[in-house]
């Protein structure tokens, strides 16, 4: 759990500990691809399910976090490697994918379960879009770093740069 404890405190350097995290899931991974969290020594192998979360979370943190009220993509990723996920669940009922290429985050796609209003980190530096499921576009506030807007459960939105060079919708 280290490795979550210096998520987030800022203290994690994705350049070098994500070597450590993949070097324990080459140690500890079997060939069917379960992660053990003991050795034989270490009663038998137990925890080969539930302990492994302790590997996966900190990955996942590195492309997500929801727990300060607000949603951050690619908070701690290495700025040198491409990644993606799909529909990571964020507090507040919502379902976010979203892809970091070239050293870019790219547009978040983000699934309102509930209706809360969103907020999200800019990634960007820059002014924003957001635009429905739909293709229309909705209202939002950027102000301190962060892009806020009020949704409709079920709905789907994309959030992007307002000069970005790409174009939706991401599928």
């Amino acid at each position: 759990w280290l490795w979550l404890i210096r998520l987030r405190n800022d203290a994690f350097t994705p350049e070098t500990e994500l070597m450590q995290i993949r070097a324990h899931i080459d140690r500890w991974r079997t060939p069917g691809g379960h992660l053990r969290s003991m050795t034989v020594s270490d009663l038998g192998y137990i925890g080969a399910y539930g302990e492994s979360m302790g590997v996966i979370a900190p990955i996942q943190e590195m492309m997500l976090q929801s727990w300060d009220g607000s949603i951050q993509v690619f908070p701690s990723w290495d700025p040198a490697m491409n990644g993606e996920f799909k529909t990571l669940r964020a507090e507040g009922a919502f379902l976010v994918s979203c892809a970091f290429r070239d050293g870019h985050v790219r547009p978040v796609d983000i699934i309102s379960e509930a209706g809360q209003p969103c907020r999200l980190k800019n990634p960007w530096n820059s002014d924003v879009i957001v635009i429905d499921g739909s293709g229309e576009g909705v209202d939002c506030v950027v102000a301190d770093g962060y892009v806020q807007f009020d949704t409709v459960a079920g709905q789907r939105y994309e959030v992007a740069a307002e000069d970005a060079a790409y174009a939706f919708p991401i599928v």
